[in-house]
This record gives C-alpha cells, sequence and structure tokens, in this order.
C-alpha cells in the first residue's frame, strides 16, 4: 500500500512539473517581449486606488476608458469588450481574447497615424533622414548564447535579416516555411520570420539559417518582459512635492519645458486616463493583428510619468511633451509578452516617426536582429534607455539594457538603496527613482509601482532635455555628462549595482531647449503640441 501511494505521489509531481507550451505551435507570432516592473507580472493589480484590494479602478466596468480593455459605455484603446479587466489578476485570461478592432492603421502616407504626425510634427519628407550605416561590425564581446526555455522564445521559428533571395529557396527546401518578409524602413532592413521544419530543434534550425551567406543575424524570435513590483499606497504626489522628483533634483512639475516627441515601447497606454487626456499621444500596435491585446497597466504608468499632467496629482517629468507609444505587447494565456519582431517593428516606426529618444521599459534575453537594429539606430543619433531588469542580483544581464549602445538603468528606493529584484553588471549606467514611484493606474486614479521599469523614464527625460539643447551629441556624449553629474553610490566609482549612481537633473531645465529629431538635427522646430489628443486609438 505504501508503495502505490508513493508511486501515485511521484507521478503527481511529475505532472505538475510538465512544461506547458505557451500559444499554438502555428501562431504566427508565437510569444512575446516582457516588461520590466514586477516580480509577479501582475502589475501591481491587488492593490487598487481605493483601498480594498478588489481592483475594482482598473476594471473595465460600465463607463470606463480603458486601453485595451475597455468596457461598454467607455472609449476603450485597443479593445472595446464590455467589462473587460485591464488590471487582471496573473493568469486571467482577456475576456474577448480578441486583437481589438480600433488599433490605427499604418503603411501608405495616406492612413491616420502618418496624417496625424505630419500634422503634429511636420512631414518625414521635408529632412529625409541621412542613409543608415552599413551593417556594423562585430561586438567586441559576443553576445551569450541564448538560454533555450520555453518562455525566452517562439518555439518554431527563427527571424533574420536580409535574407538572400538562392539561400531561402534552399531552406523552403529543406522544409522551412516562410512566414513574413517585411521591409523595416527606419531600420533599413528586411525582416525575414521562418518556420522551421517538424522534428527540428530551435538550436539546429538556427544554427542552419546562420550557417547561409545572408544569415548571419539569424536567431529565436526571443520575448521580452517588463518589470514591476505589488506595492502598499504612500501618500499621493500633490503640487510638484513628489519625493522621488527630489530625490533626482529634477525640478517642480511643470517647471520643465516639453521637448518635441519621446517614443516609447511598452503595453498598450490609455490615452483617456485624466493623467494623460490632454497629452498629445500616437499610439501604434506592432503586435500581430490576430493577437490577444495585452493590458494597459504598465504602459499607462510608463507614459504617465514621462509626460502626465501635474494638474492631476501626478508630477509627470515632461508634460507637454508629444509621445509616440509603440503597443507591442500581445497576451498569451497568463503571459503578457512582446516578440523581438514586434519590437523591432515598433523602433523601426519610431525611427521613421524621426523620434531622437526612446524609452524601453523592458528586459529580456539577448537577440541578433535587436542588436542589430540598436547599433544601427545609436549610428544615427537615437538615444535608447532601457530597464536592468529585475531578475535578481543573481540573474545574468537583462537586453537591450546590456547592450552597448543602450543606457542601462536600475532602480533605488526614496533612500537611494537599490531595489532588491534589480539586476546588476558592469554594464549599469545610471540609478533612478523605483521603489513605490507615484503613477497612473490604468483606467483612472493613481498608483505606487515598483521595478526598474519605473525608473527608466525619469532618465529618458532628462536625456531628452540633453538631446534637445545639445542635439549634435551621441548617446555615449550624453551618457558621459550625466554619469558626471550622479551622486556616487555604493563603491567609489562606476560600479555593478549602482553604475555611476544616483542621477541628478539639476539644471536640466535652465535653458529653454532646441528642438531635435533623430537624423535631422537642423529641421526647424516643431510646432506646439494640439491642445488635446487629435486621433487616438479607440
Amino acid at each position: 500500500m505504501a508503495l502505490r501511494i508513493w508511486v501515485v505521489m511521484a507521478l503527481s509531481a511529475a505532472v505538475a512539473v510538465a512544461p506547458i507550451p505557451f500559444g499554438p505551435a502555428d501562431a504566427p507570432w508565437g510569444g512575446g517581449a516582457a516588461l520590466a516592473d514586477d516580480d509577479d507580472g501582475d502589475d501591481g493589480g491587488d492593490d487598487d486606488d481605493d483601498g480594498d484590494d478588489d481592483g475594482d479602478d482598473d476594471r473595465g466596468a460600465a463607463g470606463g476608458g480603458a486601453a485595451g480593455g475597455g468596457a461598454a459605455g467607455g472609449g476603450a484603446a485597443g479593445g472595446g469588450a464590455a467589462g473587460g479587466s485591464p488590471d487582471r489578476d496573473p493568469g486571467q485570461a482577456r475576456d474577448d481574447g480578441s486583437a481589438g478592432d480600433g488599433a490605427l492603421s499604418r503603411g501608405d502616407g495616406d492612413d491616420p497615424v502618418s496624417r496625424w504626425l505630419r500634422r503634429t510634427f511636420g512631414g518625414a519628407s521635408d529632412a529625409p533622414p541621412p542613409p543608415l550605416r552599413g551593417p556594423l561590425a562585430p561586438p567586441t564581446s559576443p553576445l551569450p548564447a541564448p538560454r533555450l526555455v520555453p518562455e525566452d522564445a517562439a518555439p518554431d521559428e527563427i527571424v533574420a535579416f536580409d535574407l538572400d533571395p538562392a539561400d531561402i529557396a534552399g531552406l523552403i527546401a529543406d522544409g522551412y516555411s516562410p512566414r513574413e518578409t517585411a521591409a523595416l524602413g527606419g531600420l533599413g532592413v528586411t525582416l525575414h520570420r521562418l518556420g522551421i521544419p517538424q522534428g527540428t530543434d530551435l538550436p539546429a534550425a538556427r544554427a542552419r539559417v546562420a550557417a547561409l551567406p545572408s544569415g548571419g543575424t539569424a536567431d529565436l524570435n526571443h520575448f521580452y518582459r517588463a518589470e514591476s513590483d505589488p506595492v502598499p499606497a504612500p501618500a499621493p504626489c500633490r503640487d510638484g512635492g513628489c519625493a522621488t522628483l527630489r530625490l533626482v533634483d529634477w525640478p517642480a512639475a511643470a517647471a520643465c519645458a516639453p521637448v518635441a516627441r519621446i517614443g516609447m515601447i511598452d503595453t498598450p497606454v490609455n490615452v483617456d486616463h485624466p493623467a494623460l487626456a490632454a497629452t498629445p499621444i500616437a499610439t501604434l500596435r506592432t503586435a500581430d493583428a490576430d493577437s490577444a491585446p495585452a493590458t494597459p497597466v504598465h504602459g499607462t504608468a510608463v507614459a504617465a510619468l514621462l509626460v502626465g499632467d501635474p494638474g492631476t496629482g501626478l508630477a509627470g517629468l515632461l508634460p507637454g511633451t508629444a509621445l509616440i507609444a509603440v503597443d507591442a505587447f500581445h497576451s498569451a494565456g497568463r503571459d503578457e509578452r512582446a516578440e523581438v519582431v514586434a519590437v523591432l517593428r515598433g523602433l523601426s516606426e519610431l525611427a521613421e516617426a524621426r523620434v531622437d529618444v526612446v524609452n524601453l521599459s523592458i528586459a529580456g534575453p539577448p537577440n541578433a536582429l535587436l542588436a542589430e537594429a540598436v547599433g544601427r539606430l545609436a549610428a544615427r543619433g537615437m538615444v535608447l534607455v532601457a530597464a536592468a531588469g529585475n531578475g535578481g542580483p543573481g540573474a545574468a544581464p537583462a537586453y537591450p539594457a546590456a547592450l552597448a549602445p543602450v543606457i542601462a538603468v536600475t532602480a533605488v528606493d526614496a533612500d537611494a538603496r537599490i531595489y532588491r529584484r534589480a539586476q546588476r553588471g558592469d554594464h549599469l549606467d545610471l540609478a533612478a527613482p523605483g521603489v513605490e514611484v507615484w503613477t497612473a493606474a490604468s483606467i483612472s486614479g493613481l498608483r505606487p509601482k515598483t521595478g526598474t521599469s519605473f525608473a527608466v523614464p525619469f532618465v529618458t527625460a532628462a536625456l531628452a532635455r540633453l538631446k534637445a539643447a545639445a542635439p549634435d551629441q551621441t548617446a555615449d556624449a550624453l551618457r558621459a555628462r550625466l554619469a558626471a553629474t550622479a551622486r556616487d553610490l555604493g563603491a567609489p566609482g562606476r560600479d555593478p549595482v549602482f553604475g555611476h549612481g544616483l542621477l541628478s537633473a539639476a539644471g536640466l531645465c535652465d535653458a529653454d531647449p532646441r528642438v531635435w529629431t533623430a537624423g535631422a538635427p537642423d529641421d526647424g522646430t516643431a510646432p506646439p503640441p494640439p491642445a488635446e489628443n487629435p486621433e487616438r486609438t479607440e
């Protein structure tokens, strides 16, 4: 009898730990990227504004306007199913499972987004960006081998840039199936997605494509995620008196003049949130159109930190600045993630919109295509700022933050102590507030957030001010300027915990910045932002 019980218990344990595939094997986009916000992935959904822990402030109740999960009677960006739950508990799937029918179209130059960008920012054709440089030299330190676990990449496809037609024909003959060929104009490359033959594992498939004369960038379709941690609610920030602003010497709310525009790649943003309703925001979705949309929790919080209206009690860093928000995420069961192909599409869109500074509050594994894209954009003058990641102090460096051209940001609390879950490494550049940072909930009201994701906007805003005032300076030069004024923390000098130290924004708002866009430093002054959003993803 005892033996029989032991066998049953062993079999039960084996079943309990069996890996669960993420999405159907034939899903065209596989999995996705991840955000850099919380340990358990719920983005703080268990502590809502009214303090009763029921999360009802972020539910898609009738009359609420939620991005990606709104309800009957409210404008929902990216999806309008009645009774959606944008701030759902981990593991709770979207009610409608749909991609939403209101995403702005793009691509032919006469679509709503293109028209909006032309009206608000001026046409890109007025001053076309300079030609891209050729392929970059191999990095001085090679990318580490990807960790081949289900959470890291789509299970059945390989991605690459600029494959030769003859190489593609050879792959098709070997059983590979072309799933997508797309020109990414902002990166100056053609993206190829290939389904792998049945019975071939990912390492073998990657090696097969990488061995081709044109296959040097071949890699997996990696996922990236956000990083945050639910925390108890502190007193809300009012009248510009936020401790987080004082910690980095940021001037009082609304005292810093807006810059032309900032870009971000994240989950959906609820542009109808009171903290964002008066801000010029363009939203673009680069995830597969048939994929289930992610919730607007993380993206709304990051956007509000960047450009939130101080009149709502939120200390937005650069209120009034135009924001181009790329939604690269989709839901896959319990997981919200962005595939590297969606991130690449987003970077291309932002480059074509001639954005100069991009906020990347996401983290994931190394990827050859992402490294190539980041190098190309940095060579053109784009500044990219990314989260260190919340995998813990013993975890390997997260990407894209660990790429050399990217400015990597870690998080500290109000006493300048390192966030306990922040990843470490010699690549870290700066620390900024990222523990119990007060920002927007997904539908209305404010909420504290924790994670390296929420430290990134402070550095992004500082760099946007520097770049606007000195458009000819590279990301490395701007990095050096912030490093020189940072408050040293931890071991003397740069260290793998705090980087160069805590960001100091003292003096950044003294001078009115000149307007500049990546690749066109002399394109003049952009028109003032409109009083309200001219077009929205409803």
